[in-house]
Formats: C-alpha cells, sequence, structure tokens
C-alpha cells in the first residue's frame, strides 16, 4: 500500500510539473513592466518627464494642438510603441503594434488591468486608478 501511494504521489508530481512546464512556454512575450511610481513623484515635482517612459499629463493629450510632448509620448518597445498616460488619480497604458497581437495592461496595489488582444494596428489600451504605490504598465505580444 505504501509503494502505491508513493507510486502515485511521484506520478502526480511529475505530472504538475509537465503542466507547469507547458503553460511557462506559451506564446506571449510580455515586456519588462514600467514602475510608474518614481516616475510620478518627479513628474508632481518638475513636470512632463522623458525617459525610459515618457509620462505627460492627460489634460495635454487632449489638446488638439500638434506638441513636442504629445509627439515624444511613444517609446518603442518590443517592436511596437508605448506610452502611459497620467490623469492625477489614473493612469493609462497604451500599445500599439503593426504587426502582432497585441495588448496593454495597467496595475496599481491591489490589481491589473488588461486590455483586450488587439489585431495588428490597432491600439490597445486600458486605465487603472492610480494607488499611493505599485503603480506599473506593461504591454504584451502574441506569437
Amino acid at each position: 500500500m505504501k509503494k502505491l501511494i508513493a507510486t502515485l504521489t511521484t506520478c502526480t508530481c511529475l505530472g504538475l510539473s509537465t503542466i507547469s512546464v507547458s503553460a511557462a512556454t506559451t506564446e506571449f512575450h510580455e515586456g519588462p513592466g514600467y514602475n510608474l511610481d518614481p516616475i510620478m513623484e518627479a513628474y508632481k515635482a518638475k513636470g512632463p518627464i522623458e525617459g525610459p517612459i515618457t509620462l505627460v499629463n492627460i489634460n495635454d493629450m487632449k489638446s488638439n494642438v500638434d506638441s513636442p510632448i504629445k509627439r515624444a509620448a511613444w517609446e518603442s518597445a518590443g517592436g511596437g510603441e508605448f506610452r502611459v498616460i497620467w490623469g492625477f488619480d489614473r493612469h493609462t497604458s497604451e500599445y500599439k503594434h503593426d504587426e502582432k497581437v497585441h495588448r496593454s495592461s495597467a496595475s496599481n496595489n491591489h490589481t491589473t488591468l488588461r486590455s483586450p488582444w488587439e489585431n495588428p494596428g490597432d491600439l490597445a489600451s486600458v486605465w487603472i486608478k492610480s494607488s499611493l504605490w505599485g503603480n506599473k504598465a506593461n504591454w504584451d505580444v502574441q506569437d
């Protein structure tokens, strides 16, 4: 009886390791993500921030006037373009890719929201209420 239980336990463990390996090999390629907390603090102190991610105020984006900030907001990421728009109480993650199915995600200290998968050329966009910490934005593509 002990041998039977040991055999079943071993088979279960080996089976579960196979399942976890197959789940790890899905064809999604999520980006590195961006921790927005230090960028938001710098924005509060200085205004628009440009760097590995450009963070702009949503009011600047709503303007119909073309501006360097609106043009500079997009950053290359994973073969597409990515940006984050911050509206003081929320942040929006946007990603567009001309060749692959893609999505964007936004996180706070409670949860992560993901946009639906979008077809090549379409904009993937999702927003979430910002929290005191844990604010992140990311993108993802399918092969």
